[in-house]
This record gives C-alpha cells, structure tokens and sequence, in this order.
C-alpha cells in the first residue's frame, strides 16, 4: 500500500511540474502593448477582424457556403454587384487573409489540427502551405512581414505559438503555453497576441516580451480609447477605461440594448450594428446605447457581419437559403449579392 501510495504522489508532483514548466514565463519591463482596435476586436472574435469577411482597396472578399455544405471564397469589387468566385473547397473555411496577389485560408480537417492553404487572387487550385511535420495547427493565424504566426499542438502533447518565415520555411517557437493557444492575432503595435486557458498575452514577433493583457470577450470591442461590452443578460451597452490594464475602471452603463453575446456585431467611430437578441434581425444603435433602431427584418443566416464602402455586408435567410447580402445602415437600398 506504502509503494501505491508513493507512486500516486510521484506522479501528482511530476504533473504538477510538467505545467509549471510549460506555463508562460512573463516579462516585466516598461514597454506597454499600444491599444487599437485590431487587437481588441480580432481578440474577442469580433466579425469586423474575425478573418471570414474584410475589405481591400480593390474590393470586399467574404466566405460562403452553400447547401452541399461546400466553402466559396468570393470576391466583390467596390462599385459593382458583380461578385467572383475565387476558389471552393469541401472544408470549412475557418479565416483567410490577403498577401499581395494571394489568399492564404485555413480549413478544418478533423481532430488533428487544421490545415494551412494559399490560392492565386485571381482565382485557381488552392495549393497546401506545408507545416513542420508534428505542428497540428490550432489557432486563426496572422501574416506579416513574410512571416505566418499561428498556434499549434507539437511534440504530441505541447502547446506553443509559433511563427514561419513563408519563404524558407524555417520557424521558432515564440511563447510555450498550457493549453491550446487561440487566436494568434498579430498587430500594428508589433506584438503578437493570444489567448491560453482563460488568460489573454502578448509577445514580441522575436519571442521577447511576454506579458498579460486584460482578458476580452465575444461581446466586447475597442474605440477611442474605451472598452465597450455588450451585456444582454442585464440589457445594457456598458464602456470602460483601460485596455491594456490588468483593472479595467471608470465603469458606466447606457440604455438599454438589443444585442447578442456572440459577437455578432460591427462598429463605427458613431454607432454599433448587431444581431437582436430576440428575433436574429438587425438593428443598430450610438456608441452609448442610445437611439436603437431595427434596419431588416431578415433572420441573420450567419455570424459575419462587415461594415465597409458605407455598407453593411451580412448573410441572411431567403427562402431557407444563406445569402450574402448588403444593406445601407440605415436600412435602405437592401441588395442580394450571391
């Protein structure tokens, strides 16, 4: 029995000194993470940066999928109604992003990771963008600077964030973590974030640097300075000061509100649209919750919501079918687009 006993605890210890070897070791130093509505709203899964749906100088590029559950990359230049099919695929499409002439998406493919792949703009065949051999990509990944930032299980039971140089194909683990880093999200401040177990940090893309960041949810964003979230629990459009800071203060309350907690919402520098609460339609209202309107009767078809061009790009039912659609905000001039 003494010999069980003395197992069991051997194994206890060595656990517990597994995860304290691979919790995030912080760095202490003066330079703060500059806060910017990038990195709030990409953190928080905001639609506005949550990589299915974003504007270009050329036009407007979205994520579509149809009733044979197969996923379109569509494109829509500024000016016309005239939207190109890119690219399709029989995985779902969890973000992509633009680089120069090429799209790069991430799929879902089973319980092992996901996977990585590049298309020309113009359309044609995706190719597969090859990982290192036990990276199982985890996490929405971030391009820049000829480098991809992404979280990944490796080594079979590790977590870490990593980043790739796209050319050569060489990487470095930037942060280890406790459990599965999501999302890496990499901002204009120059530091890559992520979240790990609850908690939110920040790194440089040169691994230096690690630090907690406040925590962010799916109903909050950033603007000018204040934190705002979304509470239909309580019915209120709330704002806070201090981002970066691990204690939010100066916490106010606005009237009342008809939004979800999900994320499904997007914002300019005056007002907020979102999903109701109620009926999955869509109304919007000022920055302090005042002044709600409904714009559509629609039922919203999907989470993705992108303001852009003057604008509201959003999918909704017709008939039971998801459509891509785009309405004014102020609820005229309704267009089906695909």
């Amino acid at each position: 029995m003494f010999r069980k006993r003395c197992i069991v605890c051997m194994v206890v210890v060595m656990t517990a000194l597994n995860m304290v070897a691979c919790a995030p070791k912080l760095q202490e130093d003066d330079d703060k993470p500059t806060e910017n509505p990038y990195v709030f709203t990409a953190l928080a899964s905001d639609p506005t940066s949550s990589g299915k749906s974003f504007a270009t100088d050329e036009g407007v590029y979205t994520v579509f999928r149809n009733t044979e559950d197969r996923w379109f990359l569509l494109f829509l230049p500024h000016g016309t109604t005239e939207v190109t099919v890119v690219s399709d695929v029989d995985e779902a499409i969890l973000k992509f992003e633009k680089v120069g002439d090429m799209l790069y998406f991430q799929t879902v493919s089973g319980p092992y990771g996901n996977r990585l792949w590049t298309v020309p703009c113009a359309g044609g065949t995706p190719t597969p963008l090859a990982l290192p051999d036990d990276h199982f990509l985890l996490s929405k990944f971030s391009i820049a600077d000829g480098y991809i930032y992404y979280g990944a299980d490796y080594d079979e039971t590790r977590y870490a964030v990593f980043r790739m140089q796209l050319e050569t194909g060489t990487f470095q683990k930037l942060a280890e973590s406790t459990g599965e880093p999501v999302p890496v999200v990499l901002s204009p401040d120059g530091f890559v974030y992520y979240r790990d177990d609850g908690q939110s940090y920040c790194v440089r893309p040169d691994g230096s640097g690690l630090k907690a960041v406040a925590e962010m949810t799916a109903s909050d964003f950033y603007y000018d300075g204040w934190r705002y979230t979304l509470d239909p629990e309580i019915g209120y459009i709330m704002r806070q000061k201090g981002i970066a800071d691990a204690t939010p203060i100066s916490l106010q309350k606005y009237e009342k509100a008809y939004f979800t907690n999900t994320g499904i919402f997007a914002y300019t520098s005056t007002y907020v649209v979102g999903e109701s609460i109620y009926r999955q339609t869509l109304y919007r209202m000022d920055l302090n919750g005042a002044n709600v309107q409904k714009i559509s009767e629609e039922r919203l078809a999907d989470s993705e919501l992108l303001l852009a061009d003057g604008w509201l790009y959003y999918f909704a039912y017709d008939q039971n079918v998801s459509r891509w659609c785009r309405i004014r905000p102020d609820g005229t001039e309704k267009t089906l687009l695909y």
